[in-house]
This record gives structure tokens, C-alpha cells and sequence, in this order.
């Protein structure tokens, strides 16, 4: 009796092994889907990659109570003021928002006006609250020295009074006015309108 011998061609099984196991380790992948994409390996694959934005307008809201100040003081005395002003800002803004407060646009001046007679301005400033003296007003914040106010600014140059970093509710600035006469101060009434203005960072 013959034997016959079968020699196994170990090196080439092991070559299509490893053949084999390349096409099941890469599969076809793309950064992104923006053409069509043909799958390899077994089974045959194909990935991408997409991007999901979701956009978020910025939006902002302001609120200002009583829209009208009212002082009466008395000729030749202490300073009164009116009742505070409460301006509230809320934003989802991711940067926060700036207030600011100035005369109206077009005020030819910053004086509080009845006919030919008016009221002017204090002398003190925002960085520099100062009292005030007979026949004059200001504005005062919470912020400012006891009794001290400061001059609201023209139009063209408004002071910051309020602001955040991040995105707030409800966020209340309070503003109050003062004023005092001098015993010579012509009777009427004396009246001048000033902007409160919340603008969302950039």
C-alpha cells in the first residue's frame, strides 16, 4: 500500500488570515458626509462624521418704573428727590449687557426747563458725586457717597450705570433724582426727559 502525504501550505493560510482580518479592521470612514461614500472591509462599512448647531438669538428685555418723576421742594431748602426708579434688565445674552443713562436725544442741554427760567445741572459726575447746591439736580445711585448725585449727561456721551459679564434675570439698577431751589427760584414747573438704554455685549 502507497501513503500518500498532504503537506499543508501553512505560510499562505496564514497570509489570507491576515488578509482577511485587514478588510474586517478598516472600514471606510469620512470626516464628513458632504459626498457619497463606498464601504469596504467584511462586512462592508462606511461611517461619516456630521456637525448638529443649534443657533441661540441673543435677546434682551428692559423695564423702567414710574415713567415719570415728580420732586417739590421748597425755596431755599434741603435737597428732596422723587421716588426711585427701578430699571431691570434681563438677558440671555452670553456676554451680559451695558445700561446707560442720559438726556433724550435732541436736549439742547441737560437743565430741567420751564419757559425762560430752568434748573441746571449739578457739578458732580459719575467718578465724582458731589452735592448739590440751591438751584440744581442730579441723579444718584445706590453706589454713590451719602447725599452726594451726579450731572446726567448729554446724549451723545451717556454714563454707564449699569452691567454683567454673563446672561442675568432681572438684574435692577435703582436711580433716584434730587433737587433743591434757591429762595429766588421762579414758581413753575420744571421738566427735562432723560434715555435709560440696555445694549447687549458683543
Amino acid at each position: 500500500m502507497r501513503r500518500i502525504k498532504i503537506i499543508t501550505a501553512g505560510i499562505g493560510a496564514v497570509s489570507l488570515l491576515a488578509a482577511s482580518a485587514a478588510l474586517v479592521a478598516s472600514p471606510t470612514h469620512a470626516a464628513d458626509c458632504g459626498s457619497t461614500i463606498t464601504g469596504s472591509g467584511t462586512p462592508p462599512t462606511a461611517s461619516c462624521d456630521q456637525t448638529i448647531n443649534v443657533t441661540i438669538g441673543s435677546t434682551i428685555t428692559l423695564n423702567v418704573t414710574d415713567a415719570t418723576v415728580t420732586m417739590s421742594p421748597t425755596l431755599g431748602g434741603p435737597v428732596v428727590t422723587g421716588a426711585p426708579q427701578t430699571a431691570t434688565v434681563s438677558t440671555n445674552n452670553a456676554s451680559g449687557y451695558t445700561l446707560t443713562l442720559s438726556m433724550i436725544s435732541g436736549a439742547a442741554s441737560n437743565s430741567l426747563i420751564s419757559g425762560s427760567n430752568s434748573i441746571p445741572a449739578g457739578s458732580g459726575t459719575f467718578t465724582t458725586p458731589a452735592t448739590l447746591t440751591p438751584s440744581s439736580w442730579g441723579y444718584r445711585l445706590n453706589s454713590f457717597a451719602t447725599d452726594t448725585y451726579a450731572a446726567v449727561p448729554l446724549y451723545a456721551t451717556p454714563q454707564k450705570i449699569g452691567e454683567s459679564t454673563d446672561p442675568v434675570a432681572a438684574d435692577a439698577t435703582v436711580v433716584t433724582y434730587g433737587t433743591t431751589v434757591s429762595a429766588s427760584q421762579a414758581s413753575g414747573t420744571y421738566t427735562n426727559k432723560v434715555t435709560y438704554t440696555a445694549v447687549a455685549n458683543s
